[in-house]
Protein backbone atom coordinates (compact mmCIF):
# COMPACT_ATOMS: atom_id res chain seq x y z
CA UNK A 1 0.00 0.00 0.00
CA UNK A 2 1.62 3.51 -1.08
CA UNK A 3 1.85 6.51 1.34
CA UNK A 4 0.25 9.84 0.15
CA UNK A 5 3.17 11.85 -0.83
CA UNK A 6 3.54 14.81 1.55
CA UNK A 7 1.03 17.72 0.55
CA UNK A 8 1.63 21.68 0.94
CA UNK A 9 -1.47 21.42 2.76
CA UNK A 10 0.67 20.25 5.80
CA UNK A 11 2.31 23.68 5.57
CA UNK A 12 -0.27 24.76 8.29
CA UNK A 13 0.17 22.60 10.66
CA UNK A 14 2.45 22.32 13.82
CA UNK A 15 5.78 21.70 13.39
CA UNK A 16 6.04 18.03 14.91
CA UNK A 17 2.96 17.03 12.99
CA UNK A 18 4.61 18.23 9.55
CA UNK A 19 7.94 16.14 10.23
CA UNK A 20 5.77 13.13 10.73
CA UNK A 21 4.49 13.70 7.62
CA UNK A 22 7.38 14.18 5.76
CA UNK A 23 9.14 11.06 7.70
CA UNK A 24 5.88 8.90 6.36
CA UNK A 25 7.22 5.57 4.76
CA UNK A 26 5.99 1.99 4.21
CA UNK A 27 7.84 -0.56 5.75
CA UNK A 28 8.60 -4.12 5.26
CA UNK A 29 7.78 -6.68 8.09
CA UNK A 30 9.96 -9.25 7.20
CA UNK A 31 8.01 -11.81 9.83
CA UNK A 32 5.33 -11.51 7.69
CA UNK A 33 6.59 -10.76 4.62
CA UNK A 34 4.52 -8.09 3.91
CA UNK A 35 3.87 -4.50 3.68
CA UNK A 36 2.57 -2.65 6.30
CA UNK A 37 1.55 1.25 7.20
CA UNK A 38 4.63 2.75 9.68
CA UNK A 39 3.07 4.97 12.46
CA UNK A 40 3.91 8.13 10.56
CA UNK A 41 2.16 7.34 7.50
CA UNK A 42 -1.07 5.88 9.83
CA UNK A 43 -1.00 9.46 11.81
CA UNK A 44 -0.19 11.43 8.44
CA UNK A 45 -3.13 10.02 6.93
CA UNK A 46 -5.75 9.90 10.12
CA UNK A 47 -4.50 13.87 10.19
CA UNK A 48 -5.26 14.41 6.34
CA UNK A 49 -8.62 12.71 6.35
CA UNK A 50 -9.57 15.43 9.36
CA UNK A 51 -7.96 18.52 8.21
CA UNK A 52 -9.56 18.06 4.20
CA UNK A 53 -11.74 14.59 3.70
CA UNK A 54 -12.85 15.27 0.44
CA UNK A 55 -9.30 15.83 -1.06
CA UNK A 56 -8.62 12.29 1.20
CA UNK A 57 -11.76 10.63 -0.49
CA UNK A 58 -11.15 12.12 -3.73
CA UNK A 59 -7.10 10.63 -3.53
CA UNK A 60 -8.53 6.94 -2.77
CA UNK A 61 -11.37 7.38 -5.72
CA UNK A 62 -14.49 7.56 -3.57
CA UNK A 63 -15.25 11.02 -4.38
CA UNK A 64 -19.18 10.55 -5.60
CA UNK A 65 -20.63 13.44 -2.63
CA UNK A 66 -18.84 16.01 -0.38
CA UNK A 67 -18.83 14.18 2.76
CA UNK A 68 -19.51 15.86 6.30
CA UNK A 69 -16.56 16.66 8.55
CA UNK A 70 -15.86 14.01 11.29
CA UNK A 71 -16.80 14.82 14.50
CA UNK A 72 -13.34 15.56 16.19
CA UNK A 73 -10.88 16.96 13.27
CA UNK A 74 -8.81 19.65 13.66
CA UNK A 75 -9.50 22.52 13.11
CA UNK A 76 -6.90 25.55 11.78
CA UNK A 77 -5.66 28.31 14.70
CA UNK A 78 -7.05 31.15 12.26
CA UNK A 79 -10.67 28.90 13.04
CA UNK A 80 -11.24 29.16 16.65
CA UNK A 81 -9.26 32.11 18.21
CA UNK A 82 -12.09 33.89 16.37
CA UNK A 83 -14.79 32.63 18.75
CA UNK A 84 -13.22 33.50 21.59
CA UNK A 85 -14.37 37.13 21.92
CA UNK A 86 -11.75 38.45 24.34
CA UNK A 87 -8.17 37.80 25.38
CA UNK A 88 -8.02 36.47 29.53
CA UNK A 89 -5.47 37.20 32.13
CA UNK A 90 -5.14 35.36 35.17
CA UNK A 91 -2.94 36.27 38.09
CA UNK A 92 -2.51 33.71 40.39
CA UNK A 93 -0.54 35.06 43.62
CA UNK A 94 -0.33 32.07 45.61
CA UNK A 95 1.67 32.79 48.49
CA UNK A 96 3.69 36.26 47.63
CA UNK A 97 1.59 38.94 48.71
CA UNK A 98 0.69 37.97 52.44
CA UNK A 99 -0.48 41.25 54.35
CA UNK A 100 -4.00 43.54 53.50
CA UNK A 101 -1.99 46.61 52.86
CA UNK A 102 0.14 45.19 50.40
CA UNK A 103 -2.87 43.30 48.22
CA UNK A 104 -5.19 46.52 48.50
CA UNK A 105 -2.14 49.05 47.11
CA UNK A 106 -1.53 45.89 44.21
CA UNK A 107 -5.09 46.10 43.06
CA UNK A 108 -5.30 49.78 43.58
CA UNK A 109 -2.20 50.11 40.90
CA UNK A 110 -3.46 47.40 38.59
CA UNK A 111 -6.99 49.37 38.71
CA UNK A 112 -5.15 52.20 37.56
CA UNK A 113 -2.63 50.86 35.39
CA UNK A 114 -5.58 48.73 33.39
CA UNK A 115 -8.35 51.71 32.87
CA UNK A 116 -9.39 51.89 29.43
CA UNK A 117 -8.21 48.54 27.85
CA UNK A 118 -10.26 46.67 26.51
CA UNK A 119 -10.03 43.02 24.72
CA UNK A 120 -8.69 41.96 27.70
CA UNK A 121 -10.08 39.85 30.66
CA UNK A 122 -8.75 40.30 33.95
CA UNK A 123 -8.59 37.75 36.69
CA UNK A 124 -6.83 37.87 39.67
CA UNK A 125 -6.68 35.18 42.77
CA UNK A 126 -5.20 36.19 45.70
CA UNK A 127 -4.63 33.95 48.83
CA UNK A 128 -7.87 33.23 50.23
CA UNK A 129 -7.68 35.09 53.59
CA UNK A 130 -6.87 38.42 51.11
CA UNK A 131 -10.22 37.87 48.79
CA UNK A 132 -12.20 40.15 50.58
CA UNK A 133 -9.89 43.36 50.83
CA UNK A 134 -8.84 42.62 46.75
CA UNK A 135 -12.57 42.50 46.04
CA UNK A 136 -13.28 45.79 47.99
CA UNK A 137 -10.62 47.35 45.98
CA UNK A 138 -12.21 46.53 42.66
CA UNK A 139 -15.62 45.87 43.22
CA UNK A 140 -16.90 48.30 40.82
CA UNK A 141 -13.98 47.85 38.16
CA UNK A 142 -13.84 45.19 35.49
CA UNK A 143 -11.26 42.66 36.85
CA UNK A 144 -12.91 40.02 38.56
CA UNK A 145 -11.51 38.09 41.95
CA UNK A 146 -10.97 34.94 42.58
CA UNK A 147 -9.79 31.87 45.01
CA UNK A 148 -6.69 29.40 44.37
CA UNK A 149 -8.16 26.32 45.42
CA UNK A 150 -11.93 25.29 46.40
CA UNK A 151 -12.81 22.19 48.70
CA UNK A 152 -13.72 18.64 47.28
CA UNK A 153 -16.06 18.29 49.66
CA UNK A 154 -20.07 19.22 50.01
CA UNK A 155 -20.72 18.24 53.63
CA UNK A 156 -19.22 20.55 56.72
CA UNK A 157 -17.39 18.00 58.55
CA UNK A 158 -13.60 18.92 56.97
CA UNK A 159 -11.40 21.10 59.29
CA UNK A 160 -9.42 23.33 57.52
CA UNK A 161 -11.40 23.26 54.13
CA UNK A 162 -13.29 26.27 52.29
CA UNK A 163 -16.27 25.51 50.61
CA UNK A 164 -17.54 26.92 47.26
CA UNK A 165 -20.28 28.65 49.40
CA UNK A 166 -17.69 30.24 51.62
CA UNK A 167 -15.56 31.67 48.46
CA UNK A 168 -18.65 33.25 46.84
CA UNK A 169 -19.62 34.81 50.14
CA UNK A 170 -15.87 36.21 50.56
CA UNK A 171 -16.40 37.80 46.89
CA UNK A 172 -14.91 35.32 44.99
CA UNK A 173 -16.16 34.81 40.73
CA UNK A 174 -13.95 31.83 40.11
CA UNK A 175 -11.67 29.28 41.25
CA UNK A 176 -8.37 27.38 39.89
CA UNK A 177 -8.96 23.80 40.15
CA UNK A 178 -6.44 21.21 39.81
CA UNK A 179 -2.91 23.65 40.28
CA UNK A 180 -0.24 21.20 39.41
CA UNK A 181 1.41 22.16 42.91
CA UNK A 182 -1.33 21.04 44.26
CA UNK A 183 -1.42 17.77 42.04
CA UNK A 184 2.06 17.74 42.99
CA UNK A 185 0.86 17.67 46.65
CA UNK A 186 -1.31 14.43 46.64
CA UNK A 187 -4.96 16.06 44.84
CA UNK A 188 -5.68 12.65 42.51
CA UNK A 189 -7.62 13.34 39.01
CA UNK A 190 -10.68 11.88 41.39
CA UNK A 191 -10.51 14.84 44.01
CA UNK A 192 -10.03 17.24 41.45
CA UNK A 193 -13.23 16.14 39.36
CA UNK A 194 -14.65 16.73 42.90
CA UNK A 195 -13.81 19.94 43.03
CA UNK A 196 -14.76 20.89 39.71
CA UNK A 197 -18.49 19.76 40.60
CA UNK A 198 -18.70 21.71 44.14
CA UNK A 199 -17.28 24.99 41.63
CA UNK A 200 -19.67 24.44 39.55
CA UNK A 201 -22.90 23.68 42.22
CA UNK A 202 -21.16 27.06 43.94
CA UNK A 203 -21.76 29.15 40.85
CA UNK A 204 -18.55 29.68 40.69
CA UNK A 205 -16.04 29.90 36.89
CA UNK A 206 -14.11 26.54 36.63
CA UNK A 207 -10.37 27.22 35.80
CA UNK A 208 -9.41 23.51 35.31
CA UNK A 209 -5.32 23.08 35.06
CA UNK A 210 -4.04 20.28 33.19
CA UNK A 211 -0.28 19.37 32.14
CA UNK A 212 2.04 16.84 32.06
CA UNK A 213 5.05 16.47 34.14
CA UNK A 214 7.85 15.74 31.67
CA UNK A 215 7.60 15.38 27.66
CA UNK A 216 8.47 12.26 25.88
CA UNK A 217 9.66 11.56 22.39
CA UNK A 218 7.17 8.82 22.73
CA UNK A 219 4.03 11.18 22.72
CA UNK A 220 3.06 9.77 26.04
CA UNK A 221 2.03 13.41 27.48
CA UNK A 222 -0.22 13.52 25.19
CA UNK A 223 -1.63 10.74 27.44
CA UNK A 224 -1.37 12.32 30.32
CA UNK A 225 -3.54 15.25 29.58
CA UNK A 226 -5.92 13.27 27.95
CA UNK A 227 -6.38 10.96 31.15
CA UNK A 228 -6.58 14.36 32.84
CA UNK A 229 -9.17 15.62 30.65
CA UNK A 230 -11.25 12.33 30.89
CA UNK A 231 -11.29 12.43 34.50
CA UNK A 232 -12.32 15.94 35.20
CA UNK A 233 -15.51 16.16 32.42
CA UNK A 234 -16.26 12.80 31.23
CA UNK A 235 -20.17 12.33 31.88
CA UNK A 236 -20.69 15.73 33.09
CA UNK A 237 -23.27 18.02 32.17
CA UNK A 238 -22.93 20.56 29.21
CA UNK A 239 -24.95 22.71 30.61
CA UNK A 240 -22.76 23.09 33.64
CA UNK A 241 -19.80 23.60 31.72
CA UNK A 242 -20.38 26.73 29.56
CA UNK A 243 -18.20 28.95 31.79
CA UNK A 244 -15.46 26.52 31.87
CA UNK A 245 -11.86 27.48 31.13
CA UNK A 246 -8.85 25.08 30.91
CA UNK A 247 -5.09 26.29 31.44
CA UNK A 248 -2.60 24.33 30.25
CA UNK A 249 0.40 24.54 32.55
CA UNK A 250 2.85 22.01 31.47
CA UNK A 251 5.33 20.96 34.85
CA UNK A 252 8.53 20.72 33.44
CA UNK A 253 8.41 24.41 32.00
CA UNK A 254 7.39 26.17 35.09
CA UNK A 255 9.93 28.09 36.79
CA UNK A 256 12.09 28.27 33.55
CA UNK A 257 13.47 31.52 31.23
CA UNK A 258 11.25 31.83 28.56
CA UNK A 259 14.33 30.54 26.29
CA UNK A 260 13.75 27.19 28.06
CA UNK A 261 10.27 26.93 28.67
CA UNK A 262 7.92 25.35 25.72
CA UNK A 263 8.12 26.73 22.17
CA UNK A 264 5.04 28.69 20.77
CA UNK A 265 5.19 25.84 18.13
CA UNK A 266 4.26 22.69 20.81
CA UNK A 267 2.07 25.07 22.91
CA UNK A 268 -0.12 25.57 19.27
CA UNK A 269 0.14 21.53 19.21
CA UNK A 270 -1.24 20.69 22.60
CA UNK A 271 -3.52 23.23 22.14
CA UNK A 272 -5.02 21.77 19.12
CA UNK A 273 -5.31 18.57 20.78
CA UNK A 274 -6.91 19.53 24.12
CA UNK A 275 -9.50 21.29 21.70
CA UNK A 276 -9.93 17.76 19.99
CA UNK A 277 -10.79 16.51 23.67
CA UNK A 278 -13.21 18.80 24.19
CA UNK A 279 -15.13 18.25 21.07
CA UNK A 280 -15.27 14.35 22.02
CA UNK A 281 -15.94 14.94 25.76
CA UNK A 282 -18.41 17.95 24.94
CA UNK A 283 -19.18 19.13 21.76
CA UNK A 284 -17.81 21.13 18.65
CA UNK A 285 -19.25 24.34 19.29
CA UNK A 286 -18.26 24.48 23.20
CA UNK A 287 -14.52 22.90 22.53
CA UNK A 288 -14.24 26.20 19.54
CA UNK A 289 -15.77 28.79 22.65
CA UNK A 290 -13.56 26.94 25.67
CA UNK A 291 -10.68 29.55 26.22
CA UNK A 292 -7.64 27.48 26.38
CA UNK A 293 -4.85 29.45 28.63
CA UNK A 294 -1.47 28.33 28.97
CA UNK A 295 0.74 28.52 32.29
CA UNK A 296 4.57 27.71 32.09
CA UNK A 297 6.98 30.22 32.80
CA UNK A 298 4.88 33.27 30.58
CA UNK A 299 6.83 36.75 30.90
CA UNK A 300 6.30 39.79 29.23
CA UNK A 301 9.06 38.85 26.83
CA UNK A 302 7.57 35.59 25.37
CA UNK A 303 3.36 36.89 26.04
CA UNK A 304 3.32 37.81 22.07
CA UNK A 305 4.78 35.19 20.24
CA UNK A 306 2.98 32.60 22.68
CA UNK A 307 -0.39 34.07 21.52
CA UNK A 308 0.07 34.92 17.83
CA UNK A 309 2.07 31.36 17.28
CA UNK A 310 0.90 29.57 20.45
CA UNK A 311 -3.12 29.52 19.73
CA UNK A 312 -4.22 30.64 23.30
CA UNK A 313 -6.49 32.96 24.31
CA UNK A 314 -4.58 34.34 26.98
CA UNK A 315 -2.61 32.82 30.13
CA UNK A 316 -2.43 31.79 33.79
CA UNK A 317 0.58 33.62 35.53
CA UNK A 318 2.20 32.49 38.43
CA UNK A 319 5.45 34.20 39.68
CA UNK A 320 5.15 37.56 37.27
CA UNK A 321 1.60 38.19 38.22
CA UNK A 322 2.87 39.24 41.93
CA UNK A 323 4.59 42.37 40.39
CA UNK A 324 2.54 44.97 39.14
CA UNK A 325 5.01 46.17 36.48
CA UNK A 326 5.32 43.13 34.70
CA UNK A 327 1.42 41.85 35.69
CA UNK A 328 0.49 44.66 33.26
CA UNK A 329 3.02 44.44 30.45
CA UNK A 330 1.87 40.68 29.76
CA UNK A 331 -1.71 41.99 29.69
CA UNK A 332 -0.61 44.57 27.64
CA UNK A 333 0.50 42.24 25.74
CA UNK A 334 -2.35 40.21 25.13
CA UNK A 335 -4.77 43.95 23.59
Amino acid sequence: MRTPAYSSRCAGWPRTLRAMARRSSTSVSRAEGRRSLSIEATVWRFLCLRADPLAALQRQGRHREKPRPRRGFFVPKKCYIVLVKKRLVVGNWKMYITQADDARDFALALRRKTRGLSGVDVLLAPPHTLIPAVEEVLESSSIRVGAQAISAYADEKHTGDISGAMLKDAGASFAIIGHSERRAAGESDALVREELLRAVEAGLTPILCIGEKERTRDADHFSYVEEQLNSALKDMPKNSLKKLIIAYEPVWAIGKSAADAMKPSDVHEMTIFIRKMLTELLDRKMALRTPVLYGGSVEPGNAVELLKEGGVAGFLVGHASADVDSFVAIIKACK
